[in-house]
């Protein structure tokens, strides 16, 4: 029982990554795409793209670190529980 558990934890841990790595690119790609148009519609010149680019490669790292910040607050609290002597069988929904 004891291995399916750690074998589970390890998938969501695999799965958080995962998810990391395809905002992260996603979201670059999508500011891409809006720089772009705005370039070409507006003629603001190439400097509008970059912008863009930056701008999300900015908000994925945000996102990341905002869910990175709450899985580990939520590991925090079931640490805490495990010393106060509460047994908690859930396993962390990351």
């Amino acid at each position: 029982m004891s291995s399916d558990r750690e074998l589970n934890v390890l998938w969501k841990h695999l799965r958080f990554v995962s998810i990391l790595g395809i905002v992260m690119t996603f979201s670059v790609v999508i500011f891409f795409t809006i720089g772009y148009f705005l370039n070409s519609y507006l003629n603001l010149g190439s400097w509008i793209v970059i912008v863009f680019i930056f701008l999300g490669a900015g908000l994925g790292l945000f996102w990341a670190y905002r869910r990175i910040a709450a899985m580990l607050k939520e590991l925090t609290a079931q640490e805490q529980k495990k010393a106060n002597g509460e047994s908690d069988s859930s396993v962390i929904d990351l």
